[in-house]
């Protein structure tokens, strides 16, 4: 994060404060989550990014249908690392996998990183170019993660060819 967008961030928290007029820790937060989405916003909107993203109507409805898919892995991923660590008898075997994309721009990957993380098992934890490396809890997440499914998601709501 740049400074001019902490700077941004910290006056819109301060020009919040000011309007409610209230310090209670709740509307402190929502301060917060509202500078930081306002200030992320108008980053993507006046840098240029909003370009790159390219998602009309369509896309934005496929984004919601991955988010409903993604919203059952995530209950998945609790459950099944739940009984992991509960469970010593099932198999922990961590590892770091490169996972190779071929998306291209930096939302599509950083989308991908996203629905990688979420999913059962695997966290991406660094980027090399097409390159993510991605920690998978066990060879199950790991042999599930090459399987593409993320990535395919990714690739139908931007509508990119493989």
């Amino acid at each position: 994060m740049e400074k001019k967008h902490l700077f941004v961030g910290i006056l819109l928290l301060i020009f919040w404060l000011v309007l409610t007029g209230n310090l209670h820790p709740f509307n402190l937060l929502e301060g917060v989550f509202l500078a930081a989405l306002v200030t992320f916003l108008s980053h993507v909107l006046l840098s240029g990014l909003w370009e790159e993203l390219r998602l009309g109507i369509r896309g934005i409805w496929r984004f919601w249908v991955c988010l409903a898919r993604l919203t059952v892995d995530i209950f998945k991923a609790n459950t099944d690392v739940g009984e992991r660590v509960l469970d010593p008898k099932l198999p922990i075997s961590p590892a770091v996998v490169k996972f190779k994309t071929s998306l291209k721009g930096v939302l599509p990957k950083v989308m991908l990183a996203g629905f990688i993380t979420l999913r059962p098992g695997t966290l991406a934890v660094d980027f090399e170019g097409d390159i993510i490396h991605v920690h998978c809890l066990a060879d199950s997440f790991a042999k599930e993660l090459m399987e593409r499914e993320a990535e395919k998601a990714v690739l139908w709501i931007f509508e990119e060819e493989r």
